[in-house]
């Protein structure tokens, strides 16, 4: 269905976007909210991937190849959803606000988990993409982000 350069392709856009919505999410509460808020980007997209990445090990029955693309649209879909919940937050003290942004790190962690194991003897081609696509993530996000003004 698709070619190894696509998914290497698809694994760097995975990574890069999460990484760039990481930046865009810190930016974003620091400036609606308090900087304090950081801290909470920063660590529950640590916990979403692991808990991704678990859920995955855990069950690979239900987490198998045919689910990373969809996977992998749960990811972005609910980075925007998370973005628009936080643009229409008054205050940042939900609890469901605060735990949806594990939401599009659990979902990129479940793909990633699932396309390293079942790719395991090609991981550093994987790995490399991981980081190609993180780094340019990166830096396509802090040029961008830099020109807005929230």
């Amino acid at each position: 269905m698709f070619t190894d350069r696509q998914r290497l392709l698809a694994v760097a856009c995975l990574t890069g976007g999460g990484l760039a919505l990481e930046l865009a999410l810190t930016r974003l509460l620091a400036t609606r909210f308090y900087p304090p808020y950081v801290f909470a980007v920063l660590s529950l997209a640590v916990l979403g991937i692991g808990l991704g990445a678990g859920l995955a090990a855990r069950w690979p029955a239900v987490v198998s190849s045919e689910r990373i693309p969809p996977m992998m649209m749960m990811a972005a879909l609910s980075g925007a959803l998370v973005i628009a919940l936080i643009l229409r937050a008054k205050e940042f003290t939900d609890l469901w606000l605060f735990s949806s942004l594990a939401l599009p790190y659990a979902a990129s962690g479940m793909a990633l988990a699932t396309i390293f194991r079942e790719r395991a003897a090609q991981s550093p081609r994987w790995y490399m993409a991981d980081l190609c696509g993180a780094g340019l993530g990166v830096g396509w996000s802090y040029r961008r982000c830099n020109g807005w003004a929230w």
